[in-house]
């Protein structure tokens, strides 16, 4: 028994032993590892916090980014100033200066691979930039891992914000005269049976007009010896469009002259164009298309679904477009007619007529530049002759003539400069100039367009005119200086004439006019416009664009004497130039002023009488489609 318990207690003690010195190992390891695991510790809380110090790196300069994007407006400050709105986001932020390391403008291209989107400009940064790039970086603290190292972690980050600069859709359309209510409406409308709504030479001109697609069919079956009564045939023929636009023309004249199957065809009085039958289409050509395919109408179409009626306006231009050449257009719309004459003898005789709704873009940059017009006219005629050309020649040859005189010391020459002899008239001109982008405002309908609105009768101009400006509408036409004779007598100068007239006939200035969001729409000029109220998301009238305005011409007599010697461009130099300077000037002057005191009075008796009468004249009608106001966002 002695033995068998001593053989336990060595067992017993043997086991206790063994537990001690794995309690042993167990601490020597756990003395190893804990530095190691104290060391892992701390990079994982010095790395996390860079991670932090990363993140909120990245979220100001995402914030500066679009603080930076907003302020590319198109001004020539807009680098400087995003800078100074990028810098001050990041001190908001708890970041200084220094964390900024680069500031790039440029553009951003979705169609590129995602890390070459964003395009940075070049050296000149000429172009106004659209995007801006920001990259920035920090310094996180080490805590725990400075016993292996002591410098701090550098964290970087970049951002990339576009916007959509500060623009604004501008639209105008103008009109000669207009008779709508008053007392003249009133007696035609009771010796019609209805009311009038007469226009001359306005963009609404054909607008209005309909004719009854049944009968317009018929008309033509006969005119071109078609078969009466088979529609089908008749839609799928191919007709002239020039044959096309020449039966609205008999149609819109027979109609003004009260022809009654004219009138039966649905022209009416109110809406014959009878100068639709004198439109100039020297330059189209006489080509055949699917009658069907020129007035929309598919064939198939069974008797009922053409007892409808045809828009006069869609008719006319799709005829014009089918057979006009490709320059027909300008820069920023579509002129109705346009007829180049060409060049004969040297003289050129340009041709615009029923010009339609103008529309275009006008960038914060756009005003900055002065870039900021749009213009239209319903008659615009410009006759060039070319100085250099075969006229030109016949001016050489009197002038050769002319230089005989020299023999007793007198020297006359006749146009002695200018590349061109022009003279150009713009017939119910209207333009809007955009000076202002009110998105201060921080209420949606109270955020506005100014803008200055000119319209009146006609415009006449004298001298040398840029063909290209004229026929635009987006660049101011006016005419410079063309010298006009030159005298001299033994060397000294007796007269030199020179002449640039810029003469509006009643042409107000509807100066600083702001067009608000919350402004209303007119229905009847701008039926699309309105119409777009009703569509799902967009808001009520009184609080978003479009808006319009209508304007016209008053004051006619007051506007005529306004700067009267400055509108005829009148240069007199010499000896005998001034001389008549000195008469003509006051003669011009005294001109002025009666016009200035008769003027008001004289003007309030027109304008009562135009007003009682219900005529309108030089009219323009403006509209304001959208006011973006830079909305800026992160890219990729």
């Amino acid at each position: 028994m002695v033995a068998s318990m001593t053989s336990g207690s060595v067992h017993a003690r043997s086991g206790g032993s063994r537990s001690k010195g794995e309690r042993g190992a167990a601490a020597l390891i756990f003395a190893v590892v804990l530095p190691i695991l104290l060391l892992m510790v701390g990079f994982v809380v010095d790395f996390g916090y860079a991670r932090y110090e990363k993140q909120r790196l990245q979220d100001s300069l995402d914030l500066a980014a679009l603080a930076a994007a907003r302020q590319l407006d198109g001004t020539a400050t807009e680098r400087s100033d995003a800078r100074t709105a990028a810098i001050t986001v990041m001190a908001d932020n708890g970041f200084d200066a220094e964390t900024i390391k680069a500031i790039e403008f440029g553009s951003y291209n979705r169609s590129r691979a995602i890390l070459e989107r964003f395009v940075a400009e070049g050296a000149s940064g000429s172009a106004s930039p659209t995007a801006v790039r920001i990259t920035g970086s920090d310094l996180s603290p080490r805590f725990f891992s400075r016993i292996i190292a002591t410098d701090a972690l550098d964290v970087a980050a970049r951002s990339t914000a576009v916007t959509t600069g500060r623009y604004t859709t501008v639209r105008i359309g103008s009109g000669l005269a207009g008779l709508s209510n008053g007392l003249l409406n009133a007696i035609l409308g009771a010796l019609l049976g209805s009311s009038v709504n007469l226009t001359a030479l306005d963009y609404n001109g054909l607008l209005g007009a309909n004719v009854d697609l049944l009968g317009f069919l018929d008309a033509y079956a006969v005119r071109a010896g078609l078969q009466v009564g088979d529609y089908d045939s008749l839609l799928g023929a191919d007709v002239s469009a020039l044959g096309v636009i020449g039966l609205v023309a008999d149609l819109a004249q027979n109609a003004a002259g009260g022809d009654p199957s004219a009138l039966g065809l649905g022209l009416g009085l109110g809406d014959a164009f009878p100068g639709i039958s004198k439109l100039p289409l020297v330059n189209l050509s006489d080509v055949n298309v699917k009658l069907g395919d020129l007035l929309g109408v598919g064939l198939g179409t069974v008797q009922s679904g053409l007892a409808t009626t045809l828009n006069v306006f869609d008719l006319v231009t799709a005829g014009i477009f089918a057979a006009s050449p490709n320059d027909t257009t300008n820069a920023t719309g579509e002129h109705v007619i346009a007829v180049s004459l060409g060049t004969f003898l040297g003289a050129n005789l340009d041709i615009s007529v029923v010009e339609g709704m103008q529309q275009r873009v006008v960038t914060e940059r756009d005003i900055a530049n002065g870039d900021n017009l749009l213009r239209t006219a319903q008659v615009r005629v410009l006759l060039q002759i070319d100085l250099g050309g075969p006229l030109g020649g016949v001016v050489h040859g009197l002038n050769t003539v002319l230089s005989l005189l020299q023999l007793i010391g007198l020297h006359l020459e006749l146009l002695p400069g200018g590349d061109n002899l022009s003279v150009g008239v713009d017939v119910a001109p209207a333009e809007v100039r955009v000076t202002k982008l009110g998105c201060e405002p921080p209420a949606q309908a109270d955020r506005y367009v100014r803008m200055n609105i000119d319209t009146g009768l006609l415009t006449a101009m004298v001298g040398q005119i840029d063909r290209t400006a004229f026929l635009s509408n987006n660049q101011a036409a006016v005419s410079t200086p063309l010298d006009i004779l030159s005298l001299d007598l033994f060397g000294v100068p007796l007269l030199d004439l020179a002449l640039g007239v810029n003469l509006p006939v009643a042409a107000p200035t509807y100066t600083d006019t702001d067009l608000k969001s919350g402004d209303a729409t007119d229905e009847a000029a701008f039926p699309d416009l309105y119409a777009s109220f009703s569509e799902d998301g967009h808001g009520p009238d009184n609080v978003e664009f479009p808006s319009s305005i209508h304007v016209g011409t008053k004051q006619i007599i007051s506007n005529l004497g306004q700067d009267l010697q400055s509108k005829l461009g009148l240069q007199l130099d010499g000896l005998l130039g001034g001389l008549l300077s000195a008469i003509l000037s006051p003669v011009l002057a005294i001109v002025e002023g009666l016009l200035a005191i008769l003027g008001p009075i004289l003007d309030g008796i027109v304008d009562l009488l135009l007003s009682t009468l219900g005529i309108r004249v030089g009219t323009a009608d403006v509209a304001v489609i959208n006011l973006e106001c830079g909305n800026a966002k992160l890219v990729p």
